[in-house]
């Protein structure tokens, strides 16, 4: 049993699952997160999705990305348009844009639906393709209900 003024301090609840490890001879205590699981339930979400549609898929939190169908944009952090993109929390539907990401450069069409966790915006699906415009589908729809729903339970 963890000490109540440690639980405290670590703002951990009686019962809540914790990670402890030892590095260095040190013992270490922290939160269980599961947030790995779901992100690689993300990414098997938007390969399937990826494979179906012939379209590309990223995952942004308000920061970064956090899956994607291209590995070269993984964890790279949000260019000025897609932050506001997260900001207005507005769908964008077959817009050609052109995205900065790091030393990477996307232009693509674009079809942008935000996530929406616990009535707040936590970021975005972008289905794209560099050759062709990418009309709406229900499998983006399904896909982007799939995401919210895991992550509210996360």
């Amino acid at each position: 049993m963890i000490p109540k003024d440690i639980r405290k301090k670590l703002h951990i609840s009686d019962g809540e699952p914790l990670e402890i490890f030892i590095e260095n001879g040190e013992i270490h205590i922290k939160k269980y997160s599961s947030l790995p699981d779901v992100i690689e339930y993300i990414e098997y979400l938007i390969d399937t999705a990826s494979r179906i549609t012939n379209n590309k898929f990223i995952v942004t939190d308000r920061e970064k990305i956090i899956a994607s169908s291209e590995n070269r944009f993984k964890e790279k952090e949000l260019d000025k348009f897609l932050k506001n993109e997260v900001l207005t929390c507005k769908e964008e539907k077959g817009k050609k844009v052109e995205i900065k990401l790091d030393s990477e450069t996307l232009e693509a069409y674009v079809n942008i639906m935000p996530i929406i966790i616990d009535a707040d915006r936590a970021g975005l699906l972008m289905e794209y393709n560099d050759e062709r415009e990418v009309a709406p589908s229900d499998i983006s729809k399904m896909i982007k209900n799939l995401i919210e729903k895991q992550l509210n339970n996360y």
